[in-house]
């Protein structure tokens, strides 16, 4: 699918959700010779875990779909699907008026559609995800976030080979609550 054709699947899909629906998650990440591309909601959110602290932490789960397309095709083939579910670390800031930049942690759970992609055996269908990122959150009529990310996604060593693939990529957070 190309990029127009996937941002107006995303803005579609976002301008059909309620007020006070959640939050969409759009990403675009490369590593490795693979793209991949992103569609989630945020399902769980407990924000200021910690008030008495003198920074902000927030704690979400990321609910996400994503379409990983390889660069070469041979031997194994050129594309999967990605479903993953990762709960995730923001800290940031308190009570910044503006721009509120952050850092972010997330280990997560993922499940291909295909044990394998370009040169790439991944071994087994059921893989871990790590995730460091930076940005800001902006609050605005609907406040969004935009952030620099590092993934690293792997079987963790259940099974040989091991070939995981790490992307750095950018995520877009629309919220509506």
């Amino acid at each position: 699918m190309r990029w127009p054709a996937s941002i107006a699947l995303a803005l579609g899909a976002a301008s059909a959700l309620p007020a006070g629906a959640g939050s969409l998650v759009l990403d675009a990440e490369r590593g490795n010779g693979v793209q991949s591309y992103g569609i989630g909601t945020v399902v769980f959110r407990k924000l200021d875990i910690r008030p008495d602290w003198g920074w902000q932490l927030d704690r979400f789960w990321v609910a996400r779909a994503a379409y990983w397309s390889a660069e070469h095709p041979h031997p194994f083939g050129k594309h999967l699907g990605d479903f993953s579910f990762m709960p995730t670390l923001r800290l940031a800031q308190r009570e910044r008026q503006g721009v509120q930049p952050f850092v972010e942690a997330g280990i997560g759970a993922h499940l291909l559609s295909r044990t394998h992609i370009d040169n790439r055996p991944l071994s087994t269908a059921f893989q871990f995800g790590e995730q460091l990122a930076v940005g800001f959150r902006v609050p605005a009529r609907i406040p969004f976030a935009l952030s620099l990310r590092a993934e690293h996604v792997s079987n963790g060593g259940i099974k040989e080979p091991n070939s995981g693939v790490t992307f750095a990529g950018l995520r877009l957070q629309l919220d509506w609550r």
